[in-house]
C-alpha cells in the first residue's frame, strides 16, 4: 500500500492514512506486507492485494445462465449518494461521509464460492456492473426496482429530501463494492440465507434474461430498458462540467421513461 500526498499536508496525514490501512485490513483478518509514503502534487492512494483461491473453487465475472436468480450482498446507492452531496455542493449533513463506509465482502466471498455461477463488485454502480456482466455473458437482466429493498434507508432518505430520482443511485458511477451474484432459481435463497447468517444483508435484484438488455421493473408496473454506454462516458462527454454532467444525466434517464 502507498500513500501520497502535498508537502503541505505533512506527515500527519500520511500517518492517518497508514493507520486507516492497517484497521481496514485487521478488520477483514489480512495483513499489509509493506507500503510506502511519498511527497506528490495530488493526494493518492493505492493499494495491491494478493491472496490464493482453490483452482476448483474459482469464481469469475462468467457463468450466468438465463433464469438465474439475481442478488446484490447487501442495499446499494451510498457511493452515489455521497458523489451527489459533494460534486453537487449540497449540505454535508444530507448525507454525511459517515454513512459511507464500504468494506471488501471477503465473508460473502467464501459463501458464494462453488455455489454462485458468477459474481462481480459494485465499484463502478450497480447498473454498470449489470452492463459488463451483460455484455461478458451475452445475457441480459430484469431489475425488480423495489426501491425500500435495493437502497438504504440514508439514500432513500437522501433522494426525498433533495427530489433526486432513486434510479440515479443505482447508476451513478460511484459504487459501493457490494457483490452482484447469480445462482440458479432454487438455490438463490438458500445463498441469501447463509449470507445473512454470516451478518450481511442481501437482496434479490431480479432474474437473468436470454436476450441482451437492462430491463428495469418500475414500481408502478412499466418496464424501461435502458443502454448504460452513453452513461459510462458521460463525464469525459460533459468535460467534467458538473452542471452539464448532472442535467444530461436527468436528459438520459428521461429517454429512457424513467422520468
Amino acid at each position: 500500500m502507498a500513500a501520497s500526498a502535498p508537502p503541505a499536508l505533512g506527515c500527519e496525514f500520511a500517518d492517518q492514512a497508514g493507520r486507516g490501512m492497517e484497521d481496514a485490513c485487521r478488520s477483514l483478518g489480512v495483513f499489509i506486507l509493506g507500503g510506502d509514503s511519498n511527497a506528490a502534487p495530488a493526494v493518492s492512494l493505492t493499494g495491491c492485494a494478493v491472496g490464493l483461491v482453490p483452482r476448483s473453487a474459482v469464481l469469475t465475472r462468467r457463468g450466468i445462465r438465463p433464469g438465474d436468480a439475481v442478488f446484490l450482498t447487501g442495499p446499494a446507492g451510498g457511493g452515489n449518494a455521497l458523489a451527489l452531496v459533494r460534486l453537487a455542493g449540497l449540505a454535508d449533513d444530507l448525507f454525511p461521509e459517515a454513512h459511507y463506509r464500504p468494506s471488501a465482502r471477503l465473508s460473502a466471498g467464501s459463501v458464494l464460492r462453488g455455489r454462485a455461477h458468477a459474481c462481480m463488485d459494485t465499484s463502478d454502480g450497480v447498473l454498470t456492473t449489470l452492463d459488463q456482466l451483460m455484455r461478458l455473458n451475452a445475457c441480459g437482466f430484469e431489475v425488480e426496482c423495489d426501491w425500500g429493498r435495493l437502497l438504504s434507508k440514508d439514500v432513500l432518505s437522501l433522494c426525498e429530501r433533495t427530489g433526486t430520482p432513486p434510479w440515479m443511485m443505482l447508476a451513478g458511477p460511484h459504487g459501493e463494492f457490494e457483490l452482484v451474484f447469480s445462482a440458479a432459481a432454487a438455490d438463490g435463497e438458500a445463498i441469501a440465507g447463509d449470507l445473512r447468517k454470516a451478518g450481511l444483508a442481501p437482496v434479490r435484484l431480479g432474474t437473468a434474461l436470454d436476450r441482451e438488455a437492462t430491463t428495469l421493473a418500475l414500481p408502478d408496473g412499466r418496464r424501461a430498458d435502458i443502454d448504460m454506454a452513453p452513461l459510462r462516458n458521460l463525464l469525459e462527454a460533459s468535460d467534467g462540467d458538473m452542471h452539464r454532467y448532472l442535467s444530461r444525466f436527468r436528459e438520459l434517464g428521461r429517454s429512457w421513461g424513467l422520468e
